[in-house]
């Protein structure tokens, strides 16, 4: 009947990563209280990929999922996340240690890092879609930005250089 199924008596957060979860009447039933976070993992022939309920909530980062198959009711919530990887260099080299940020369209940011010491930083999350009791919700991604600032040279007294840049995303 199920893949994975958490009861209502169950309070704790839960995490799953890099799993199939196949042919199932039910691929995941989460009625507990906790949060459970689903990565890198595809839903295939199930009748339904997920059910929510008692206020059960679930982020989905990466994989496979059918919206048509995900069902959330009372205040219960699925959330379907993309992750995104992102270098940033100047004149040929990565910079190290500069902040970048996903803004939305109305200039929020949705997440943030800091660039590791050959200009990546990795896995910044932003939301696609949701579910929740009142159904399906898409979200705009127009007007997504990625934003930094960072300092690429300073001789004390001399020279600053430092550069900005927003692109969309």
């Amino acid at each position: 009947y199920c893949g994975i199924k958490v009861l209502a008596s169950s309070t704790h957060d839960w995490e799953f990563d890099a799993m199939t979860i196949d042919n199932n009447g039910v691929g995941v039933n989460h009625a507990g209280s906790g949060n459970m976070f689903i990565s890198n993992t595809d839903f295939n022939g199930n009748t339904d990929d997920v059910k929510l309920s008692n206020g059960a909530t679930m982020d989905f980062l990466e994989g496979t999922v059918d919206a048509n198959t995900v069902t959330a009711d009372d205040a219960s919530k699925f959330t379907r996340l993309r992750s995104l990887d992102v270098d940033i260099s100047a004149d040929g080299s990565g910079v190290a240690s500069a902040p970048v940020k996903i803004l939305d369209g109305d200039n929020k940011v949705i997440d943030s890092g800091t660039t590791d010491a050959t200009g990546e930083v990795n896995d910044l999350t932003f939301v696609t879609w949701t579910v929740d009791s009142s159904g399906q919700s898409t979200a705009n991604l127009a007007g997504y930005q990625l934003v930094t600032i960072a300092k690429i040279a300073y001789n004390s007294g001399s020279t600053i250089d430092i550069r900005y840049a927003m692109n969309g995303i």
